[in-house]
């Protein structure tokens, strides 16, 4: 993936790259800041660019994501959109790091 130093949302929101904080085989994980200081995450990943019906399915997956999974301990989605052969997701940054790092560090049994 090419470096990226800022983002412009489809709601007009524009976002500051800090730095990636993760990577995956699909894309990658960025930390942003918006214009009031708000960190927020921004996950990039790659779809298949030739296939336009895939697109919309990856979107409306994420959009009924947003609608089915909003409770105070799933990571709140704000945004996303796709742009060429990308899917973004703007989303709370959860700042203690990739969950199944804190699962096998709390894990007791």
């Amino acid at each position: 993936m090419q470096p990226t130093s800022a983002y412009v949302t489809p709601s007009g929101c524009h976002l500051r790259v800090d730095k990636n904080i993760g990577r995956g085989n699909y894309g990658i994980a960025r930390a942003v800041t918006n214009a009031k200081g708000e960190v927020f995450c921004v996950k990039e990943l790659l779809v298949c660019q030739h296939d336009t019906n895939a697109k919309m399915q990856v979107l409306q997956e994420v959009r009924v994501m947003e609608k089915m999974c909003a409770h105070p301990n799933i990571v709140k989605f704000i945004e996303s959109w796709i742009q060429r052969d990308r899917l973004y997701i703007l989303m709370e940054l959860c700042s203690n790091g990739p969950l199944d790092r804190l699962i096998k560090r709390y894990n007791t049994t």
